[in-house]
């Protein structure tokens, strides 16, 4: 049984923020179909309108932006079909799918998109240091100023009931301005099965060990309804990531909006760009052992660091 959600504002700035993330699934899309043994296809809802507000439908589960096939793997009457159907329009949901658009994807990606200039960010390669016991614990755990790939809590579960159900694994990539990153959603979901059995130092100790971290993050929406929202994410530093890709040749620009109190509004806008995939990115893709496959951690943790957590 699904569980709808209420309608909640959307703020005068929604479709700048659309559109701002729809640039990065376009990019990978684009970027993907280009190698020729696969094909990418767009899946979960992805669309806007001109309504006050939007309805996030069942928040039981969340379907993943983009399923990626091996076109060897796909007959060619499979291939046409999803060639031609779009899946993320409201009338591509309301397709009858066929069994073979789950059954043969080999990978779904969900994606991210930040406006920072990655490789520049002062905490790009900084790795934090364990808290030793004789040290007392912080206050606060500040999470390194990186281009840190976020993943919502209150879309951890959602993902993961998507993904058991379809027996189909989850990436999370996150596409900034000169780099893309990616981890595995079965990673975040290991990471927050452990945390939650240690105590506030082993907490602290784990995050800092393997570079994942859990935090509150403000997510402000001008004219919105409780625009204050404040929302736990994961967050994961990009030395435990995987590289995806160097973003190049992007151009940069601006839009704007109107708010209800006449306020202009503006955000940074992406556009065009390519992907100089990661070798280990393309090795990950053919990999027949995808569904197990997990990035290194920060650091191997000695058994001096072992006994910290």
């Amino acid at each position: 049984m699904s569980e709808s959600s209420q309608s909640r504002g959307r703020g005068a700035d929604f479709e700048n923020r659309f559109n701002a993330s729809r640039w990065a699934e376009n990019l990978l899309f684009q970027e993907i179909n280009k190698l020729g043994p696969y094909l990418l296809i767009r899946y979960g809802a992805s669309f806007s309108s001109d309504s006050k507000y939007v309805d996030l439908g069942d928040i039981t589960i969340k379907e993943p932006d983009l399923l990626l096939y091996l076109k060897e793997e796909l007959t060619q009457t499979e291939l046409e079909w999803l060639v031609s159907n779009d899946l993320s329009v409201p009338a591509g949901g309301s397709v009858s799918k066929p069994s073979f658009v789950l059954s043969k994807a080999r990978l779904a990606f969900e994606v991210e998109f930040s406006p920072y200039r990655a490789s520049e960010m002062k905490e790009r390669y900084k790795i934090p240091r364990l808290i030793p016991s004789n040290r007392n614990i912080p206050k606060t755990l500040p999470v390194p100023v990186a281009p840190n790939i976020f993943v919502k809590d209150e879309d951890l579960g959602r993902l993961e009931k998507w993904s058991a159900l379809n027996c189909v694994p989850i990436i999370v990539a996150h596409i900034f301005d000169q780099e893309a990153f990616l981890f595995p959603l079965a990673g975040i979901l290991e990471f927050r099965t452990i945390f939650v059995t240690l105590d506030r130092r082993g907490q602290f100790n784990l995050q800092r060990g393997l570079g994942v971290f859990f935090k509150e993050q403000n997510y402000g929406r001008v004219d919105a309804e409780q625009a204050a929202e404040r929302k736990w994410v994961y967050c994961i530093h990009p030395l435990a990531s995987l590289k995806l890709a160097d973003v190049v040749e992007v151009e940069i620009g601006a839009q704007w909006a109107l708010s209800s109190g006449k306020k202009y509004v503006s955000n940074v806008v992406f556009s065009n760009g390519s992907l100089s995939f990661d070798p280990l990115f393309l090795d990950l893709l053919g990999s027949d052992s995808l569904p197990a496959w997990r990035p290194q951690s920060f650091r191997h943790l000695s058994p001096a660091d072992k006994l910290l957590l």
